[in-house]
C-alpha cells in the first residue's frame, strides 16, 4: 500500500508556505507592509565628493521617514501604522485590524557635520547625500599599548 498525503484542493503539498498565516515562521518579522521590514534595500555610490545612499523604503511617505545623525552613525527609520475597521449597520465592529510596521538602517560615516548632509525623497526611494572627509580633517585615533 502506497501512502500519499493529501493537497490542499488545487495546490501542491507545500501549500502552507504561501499561507500567509506562516509567515512570522519563516521571516520574522513579517508585516503587511512587506516581508521582513527590516531589510531597507541600499545602494551606495561614490563620486568624486561625496557619497550617494539610495534606499528603498516603498509604503512609506516622507512624513513616516526619520534621519538621525549622531556618534559618527547616520541612521534611517521608518514607521508606517495603518488600522482597519468594518462596522455592520448597527456600528458594532464585525472586523478590526491594526498593523504597524518599523525598519531602520545605520551607516558608519565618521564626524560629517550634520549640516553637511543633504536627504530627498522621491516616490518611495530615499536619496542622501553624505560629502567625504577631506584628507586629514578626521584625526587618527591611537591606543596605548601595555
Amino acid at each position: 500500500m502506497k501512502l500519499t498525503p493529501i493537497a490542499k484542493e488545487g495546490k501542491d503539498l507545500n501549500w502552507w508556505l504561501d499561507d500567509p498565516f506562516f509567515d512570522t515562521w519563516f521571516d520574522f518579522p513579517t508585516t503587511k507592509f512587506g516581508k521582513n521590514m527590516q531589510r531597507m534595500k541600499t545602494d551606495i555610490i561614490e563620486t568624486e565628493k561625496d557619497y550617494v545612499i539610495k534606499m528603498d523604503v516603498p509604503g512609506f511617505n516622507k512624513n513616516d521617514i526619520k534621519i538621525h545623525v549622531g556618534d559618527n552613525y547616520l541612521t534611517v527609520y521608518a514607521t508606517k501604522e495603518e488600522a482597519k475597521d468594518e462596522t455592520d449597520v448597527q456600528g458594532k465592529y464585525v472586523h478590526r485590524e491594526r498593523y504597524l510596521g518599523t525598519c531602520s538602517r545605520s551607516f558608519y560615516i565618521g564626524n560629517i557635520k550634520e549640516e553637511n548632509i543633504k536627504a530627498r525623497y522621491d516616490n518611495g526611494t530615499l536619496n542622501i547625500t553624505v560629502p567625504k572627509l577631506k584628507s586629514g580633517e578626521e584625526p587618527r585615533k591611537y591606543l596605548k599599548i601595555d
